[in-house]
This record gives C-alpha cells, sequence and structure tokens, in this order.
C-alpha cells in the first residue's frame, strides 16, 4: 500500500543509514535480524518505541507486523501496533482499528513532514518514520536512533490512593509541556483470520495490539505522578513533545504476563484482558 515516495525514511537518517551499510558497519547487525540483540547495558539510551500502523486489508502489512513481533521481545524496545482502518472499504474491516488510531498516524504525517498515510508504516520514537516493508532499513534506522538520542527521562512505577501509577522524575525541560500518553495493549501475540479484502483466507499475526492511547497529562519540568489504574493488560507511558512531537521517555507496567506463543483472535492469553 505504500507508495514510492512514502517507503523512503527521513532524508537525514536515510542518508547516514545507507553509507553505513555501504560501508559494512551494520551487515552483521542486519545478518542477525536483530531479534537476537542482548538487554541494553545500564547506560543506554532509554527504550525506544517503535510504532506500528497496519491494517489487516494491507497485502503488504503482514510481514511488517511478523518484524514488529520479533523486535516486540527486545528489552531495549517498546513495540505497539495501531490498527488503523483506511482499507476497510477493500472488503473486510480491520478488526483491531479504531479512528483515534488513524488520527494519530494523520498528525504524524504533518510532524514528520512527509505528509501521508500509507501502510505498513513504522514510526521510531516520534522522529523518524518510514516503510514497515522495508524490514532490513528500519532495523538499521533504530540503531541510528539509539546511538544518537539522548538518554529518556526516570518513568518508575509508583502508587496513589487510587491504586498503580508511574512517576515521571523531574528533569531540565524547555517549551511547551509535554504530553504523557498512557498506551493500553495486549501483550504477546495474536492471530486473527482474514475473510476478506486483500489478506481473505489468511491468519495474520498481530503482536502488542493497542487497545486504546489516552492523553493523561502533562509534564513541564517538575516530577509528576499519573495513575494507571484500568490501564489493562499491559500499558506503555510515553512522555511525548507537545503536538506529537519526539518521544522523551517511555516506559511500560504490565498487569498480565504475555502468552507463550500467539494466541487466536477471541482466545484471551490471561483473565485480565480486555478485548478492543
Amino acid at each position: 500500500m505504500a507508495t514510492r515516495r512514502n517507503i523512503l525514511l527521513m532524508t537525514g537518517v536515510q542518508a547516514r543509514v545507507q553509507a553505513r551499510v555501504l560501508a559494512g558497519v551494520l551487515a552483521g547487525v542486519l545478518a542477525g535480524g536483530l531479534a537476537g540483540a542482548p538487554p541494553a547495558a545500564a547506560d543506554s539510551p532509554r527504550a525506544t518505541v517503535v510504532e506500528l500502523f497496519t491494517s489487516q486489508g494491507c497485502s503488504a502489512c503482514p510481514k511488517a507486523n511478523d518484524y514488529l513481533a520479533r523486535i516486540a521481545t527486545r528489552p531495549d524496545i517498546i513495540a505497539l501496533s495501531f490498527s488503523v482502518d483506511h482499507w476497510d472499504y477493500l472488503g473486510w474491516r480491520d478488526t483491531f482499528a479504531k479512528p483515534e488510531f488513524t488520527r494519530r498516524q494523520k498528525v504524524y504525517a504533518r510532524t514528520l513532514a512527509h505528509g501521508k498515510v500509507y501502510t505498513p508504516q513504522i514510526v521510531i520514537d516520534g522522529a523518524v518514520q518510514g516503510s514497515g516493508a522495508r524490514t532490513e532499513t528500519v532495523a538499521a534506522a533504530i540503531t541510528e536512533r539509539r546511538a544518537t538520542a539522548a538518554r529518556g527521562l526516570s518513568i518508575t512505577p509508583a502508587r496513589t490512593g487510587a491504586g498503580p501509577a508511574m512517576r515521571v522524575e523531574a528533569a531540565p525541560h524547555s517549551g511547551a509541556p509535554a504530553e504523557i500518553w498512557l498506551v493500553a495493549y495486549i501483550p504477546g501475540d495474536r492471530m486473527v483470520p482474514v475473510g476478506g479484502g486483500e489478506n481473505a483466507g489468511r491468519s495474520i499475526r498481530h503482536a502488542n495490539v493497542v487497545l486504546r492511547a489516552t492523553r493523561a497529562g502533562a509534564w513541564d519540568g517538575a516530577a509528576v505522578t499519573v495513575s494507571t489504574t484500568g490501564c489493562t493488560p499491559a500499558c506503555a507511558v510515553l512522555v511525548q513533545e507537545a503536538g506529537q512531537g519526539p518521544i522523551l521517555g517511555a516506559a511500560v507496567t504490565k498487569a498480565a504476563r504475555p502468552a507463550a506463543g500467539p494466541q487466536v483472535a477471541g482466545q484471551p492469553t490471561s483473565g485480565a484482558l480486555v478485548g478492543p
């Protein structure tokens, strides 16, 4: 579904990544697919947020979905799958799609200055975008981002009178207050049988399916605690520059363990799961 214009990463990042690939710097990383990368060291940058905008009605999306599932097991990655409704008119209504996910993707079209929405699209840390179908290029861009991004904010588990929460610690900050997003998702893999559209007859793999994304507050540099009560079965906390800009910090709190293997849609991985 991606056009030639849309499958390229932002110009500056692409140029640096391609130079590294040509020089052979990333050859070993790409050959290993990045799925088995070791845990991040204590002095490494914070976890990198990888958002995939996908659709069950998109013939190019299963490859990107499989890639996201592979990297979702990495401790240095927070992988989130947002299903959008662009292709529902082709004969299959995406079972996880919501209009607010489509709106989130459209905001990225403005903030990342590429002008269009398409699938499969991957956005890295709210700062870099590219085609999820080009998995090697995306892998290299993730490596590039982790090598150049500043350390993230400290976000740690906490409790309030209402229950579990996450605390965003104080740090220098200028400009408009950043937005705090709570992203509820189903941890682990789910298989969805598709009965129409371009993927008719296939079962599509999904990883870390997003159920809802809620703006829960603001961060202006002072420490703030945000309740995560009801953000189940798992919740990613994103601190993002105003207007859906670059992500400054991210953490995950889980109320349920992911299942050992892919689950068929409609068969929950634990009693704590909440359906879309």
